[in-house]
């Protein structure tokens, strides 16, 4: 059961459990009206009343675990369905049984689609008019007639009630959504203030101090070795350095769009590594959840990661776009290629196989067209939203 299906489900537990309560006292009344009278031929309509009793009383105390498959199950509805007609035929002139078959119409309403609901409820309806005693007095043919054709007025309600019940539970999930978003925001920001603070300024200062030791050794004549370790020194503190810049940037910019994001991450990647990068990010991608948004946008700087570390290419042809039903990432590059699967063990796939199996995702692999390797990620949109 999905997140959304389940929160629908529970919004509607209330009024379910109490029409379904509705139900089960008006057939245990009916039964006592029966037990109490004097003639022997009630004898079918006591046993069909008693087997009406669980179908009202296992929905109020399975709805929140079963409730999504009860609503669902067209064998379900249909014995419900099809007992309750029993019921009124058999039960058609007693009393308890109007509100029992009104309760009925409001409960389909509720938990099924309009459509399904009156055409459930015309039949529970016409079993009345079948069953109507035209033999009795006209007052009370009237009442049984009236019912008959307030029983898809009572399927309306139901089904308005339950679609408020539901826009308010989906209301409720877009302001938790949003609130977590601003906590997730307002940590994020303070987080990049503190590395800003300590972690970049840091670094920043030892990088400097790696650059004037360089140039004290070559002052000083030191041998190449020990050069060669300041300068591998050196280099990974101004890897480090703008390692940290690019998180703070990611870490301020959180609430820039997908696309503009993927675009930015590829200008600067390419002016970083001096590596020519063409881009075609639509704006398609942007109604991606927040979840799914920050995955694929690690992916994609995983996958130019794995290129810089491992093609030795020139040129990166990057793209992200929704095709009908399917988020796509590709990344194609003109470096040595996939090497007979050599170059797979660092192309860090576990890690982006990892992200991509929270939504079905798929990562490819594969040449590229002349030269290089084409990389592409495939992500259901059915599994993100």
């Amino acid at each position: 059961m999905t997140a959304a299906a389940s929160d629908d489900t529970l919004a509607i537990a209330y009024i379910v459990r109490l029409l379904c309560l509705v139900r089960l006292v008006t057939a245990a009344l009916a039964l006592i009206a029966l037990l109490t009278a004097s003639d022997a031929s009630r004898l079918t309509s006591i046993l069909i009343i008693i087997l009406a009793l669980p179908l009202s009383y296992f929905p109020t105390r399975t709805w929140n675990t079963l409730g999504e498959k009860i609503s669902t199950s067209g064998i379900l509805l249909a014995c419900d369905m099809a007992y309750t007609a029993i019921l009124i035929a058999v039960n058609g002139g007693n009393q308890f049984i109007y509100l029992y078959a009104i309760a009925t119409a409001a409960l389909y309403g509720t938990i099924v689609q309009i459509m399904l609901a009156l055409g459930m409820s015309a039949v529970v309806g016409m079993t009345f008019l079948a069953a109507a005693p035209f033999t009795e007095v006209a007052t009370h043919w009237a009442i049984t007639m009236t019912v008959a054709i307030i029983i898809p007025v009572f399927t309306l309600a139901g089904n308005a009630l339950g679609r408020g019940l539901r826009s308010n539970a989906a209301a409720r999930r877009q302001m938790l959504e949003l609130e977590q978003e601003q906590i997730k925001f307002r940590e994020r920001t303070r987080i990049a203030r503190d590395i800003h603070d300590t972690v970049a300024g840091d670094l920043a200062g030892t990088l400097m101090l790696t650059t004037t030791l360089q140039t004290k050794l070559v002052q000083h004549g030191v041998d190449e070795g020990t050069l060669q370790i300041a300068a591998a020194i050196e280099k990974a503190c101004q890897t480090a350095h703008l390692d940290t810049r690019a998180a703070l940037a990611e870490l301020r910019e959180s609430d820039v769009a997908l696309s503009e994001k993927l675009r930015a991450l590829c200008g600067e990647w390419s002016q970083k590594f001096a590596i020519e990068v063409n881009e075609n990010v639509s704006d398609a991608i942007d109604d991606l959840p927040p979840a799914a948004e920050n995955a694929l946008y690690l992916i994609a700087r995983e996958l130019l990661e794995n290129v810089r570390k491992h093609a030795d290419a020139s040129r990166v042809e990057v793209s992200a776009e929704r095709r009908d039903e399917t988020y796509v990432l590709s990344v194609e590059d003109d470096g040595i290629g996939l090497a007979g699967g050599k170059n797979e063990a660092g192309f860090g796939l576990k890690g982006i196989r990892e992200r991509l199996g929270s939504y079905s995702g798929r990562l490819l692999l594969e040449p590229a067209a002349k030269v290089g390797t084409h990389a592409r990620v495939e992500i259901p949109v059915s599994e993100v939203h």
